[in-house]
């Protein structure tokens, strides 16, 4: 890998450290250090020894990068992906909010009422065998299926509610905001 000279040199000249006494703390030997200073060009292994011994990223010492020493970059944010809807009036944008609002919540009223009769129906067999006409593993047996038929449920519902939280619900312009000017 190609790696400034320049900036090695001047990172090593920072920290007032002979070849010798980068070549020990990057644990390489005098002779490599000599030649990645003077050609540019050394292993992964060397760039990073080299880097961890100077304390900086090993990008710093790249031949491409600026020559800027101590540069920081920033990480690129996070893309996120979200429909957008712009209605065309505010009732119709307060229409949909509450739309949205109500519908998630009904999809989780459901998918509880789900989950609580199947676990219902467990602890009722385990507990009250002897009432019904079924032994207690068929009674376990049937709140388990009971319980398991919630999986397609919860599928079947996951898909509506990951969109509708994805989106995003533009608010259209009012007159108050456009400004009509005749210029």
């Amino acid at each position: 890998m190609n790696i400034d000279s320049a900036v090695l040199k001047k990172l090593r000249v920072a920290k007032s450290w002979s070849q010798e006494q980068l070549a020990e703390q990057a644990g390489l030997s005098l002779r490599t250090v000599q030649r990645i200073e003077s050609e540019g060009i050394a292993s992964l292994q060397s760039r990073k020894a080299i880097a961890q011994a100077l304390e900086v990223d090993p990008s710093t010492l790249d031949a491409e990068a600026d020559s800027v020493v101590g540069k920081t970059t920033e990480p690129m944010p996070k893309i996120e992906k979200r429909h957008t809807f712009n209605p065309a009036s505010m009732p119709g944008y307060y229409f949909l909010n509450s739309f949205r609002l109500f519908s998630i919540g009904f999809l989780w009223l459901i998918l509880a009422s789900y989950i609580f009769s199947g676990i219902t129906f467990i602890l009722g067999s385990i507990f009250f065998w002897e009432l019904t006409p079924f032994t207690a593993l068929q009674s376990v047996g049937v709140g388990i299926i009971s319980t398991l038929m919630v999986v397609p449920i919860y599928l079947m519902f996951l898909w509506p509610y990951k969109h509708a939280m994805r989106m995003e619900i533009v608010k259209p312009p009012t007159e108050e905001s456009v400004n009509f000017s005749n210029t």
